[in-house]
């Protein structure tokens, strides 16, 4: 395989495991560009950013599940 292949073959995968963390379209194509252009830390970036963005989801669903139990545990104890 040559080395355009390889790089083609790169980019698709990068790209389709990347639409699956949820970046946005413009996201997307702006860490492309980065990452074929060399830009390294501005991709890195943006995958941080993402990464932030997700633990906050996960710590707000957290807060849910949190108050779901609470208001179980309140059911159960026959203290609501």
């Amino acid at each position: 395989m040559n080395k355009t292949a390889k790089h083609e073959e790169t980019a698709a995968v990068l790209t389709a495991s990347l639409k699956s963390t949820g970046l946005s379209g413009e996201e997307l194509a702006r860490f492309m560009q980065l990452w074929a252009d060399g830009g390294f830390l501005g991709a890195l970036r943006i995958l941080r950013r993402r990464r932030l963005d997700l633990l906050e989801e996960i710590h707000s669903r957290q807060k849910m599940i949190d108050l779901i139990d609470c208001i179980i545990h309140k059911i159960r104890t026959d203290s609501l």
